[in-house]
């Protein structure tokens, strides 16, 4: 399985080593400069299909059999924050909400950050990579996948992008 790691430099290595330890030939994309530019250069490295990760993800235990199954022709979430059944449930653009890890199929990498380049919120939100994925599903009238519990959660502590919301953080989340 293909994986792309949006890695802030500098921070966090525990944690991308983590990540390295179960995807070995990931794609790291450093952050550096436009934090925007950053993102789009890590959803054109998904091309072809491949999970992305924020380098703050922690993976469940047994990810790669859970996951495996659901990466298909949809996007597909491994981080929800609500409640709901055991399994995937289908949900309209406007309830995306986190980018920490989720699976991006063939050509949906490129189409959002293509978007990004003509995004009319990108100037009030220019770390606001979820908002610009969640903008994009809306504009694509595109149900994503959701799955529970949540299959990645994020590490405690502060974003390194600035100001994000406080809870970042799974109920459905089992290690």
């Amino acid at each position: 399985m293909r994986a792309v790691i949006q890695h802030v430099s500098g921070q966090r290595q525990e944690m991308l080593d983590g990540l390295l330890s179960v995807f070995p030939s990931a794609s790291v994309v450093e952050c550096g400069g436009d934090p925007m530019e950053t993102f789009c250069r890590a959803m054109r490295a998904t091309e072809g299909g491949a999970l992305f990760f924020e380098d703050d993800a922690i993976l469940a235990n047994g990810f790669l059999a859970k996951s495996d199954p659901l990466c298909g022709e949809n996007i597909v979430t491994f981080f929800r924050r609500d409640v709901a059944p055991d399994g995937v449930r289908f949900l309209p653009g406007s309830k995306w909400l986190c980018n920490v890890g989720f699976w991006v199929p063939p050509g949906v990498g490129k189409a959002i950050a293509d978007y990004a380049k003509i995004w009319p919120r990108r100037l009030q939100h220019p770390t606001g990579f979820d908002l610009l994925v969640r903008d994009w599903l809306v504009s694509q009238r595109y149900r994503f996948g959701a799955v529970y519990p949540s299959l990645v959660q994020h590490a405690v502590g502060p974003s390194l992008l600035g100001p994000r919301a406080r809870d970042r953080r799974s109920p459905t989340w089992q290690p």
